[in-house]
């Protein structure tokens, strides 16, 4: 959890991993980007509820990937919360079509 805890002073001492933090946030930005209105059309995302929205989640969702591990307790259910923390950001986002391919996904774990 150092890692994730210590990153942005990492990366602010050291520009050649800002620089290739930067490019991989991108492309997985630009990923999510693509994916939330490709769910949206076939049915599992609401429709986009105003201009630039999936943008924005699509960074809100990058963001809690990447720091999430930094708030796990250290604890046997840091791995339990960790699979559930997606599920409570989507949450909102999903439709009913979505949250039950998430339930039945959940259940043949």
């Amino acid at each position: 959890m150092f890692f994730f805890r210590e990153l942005p002073a990492i990366l602010l001492q050291h520009p050649t991993l800002r620089r290739r933090y930067r490019e991989i946030a991108k492309k997985r930005v630009g990923q999510f980007q693509t994916l939330l209105p490709n769910l949206s059309a076939a049915g599992l995302v609401i429709a986009e509820p105003e201009s630039g929205f999936f943008d924005r989640f699509a960074l809100l969702l990058w963001h809690h990937c990447n720091s999430a591990l930094s708030l796990l307790p250290p604890e046997d259910t840091a791995i339990a919360q960790a699979e559930t923390m997606p599920y409570t950001l989507l949450l909102p986002v999903l439709t009913e079509n979505g949250r039950a391919l998430l339930r039945t996904v959940q259940g043949n774990q």
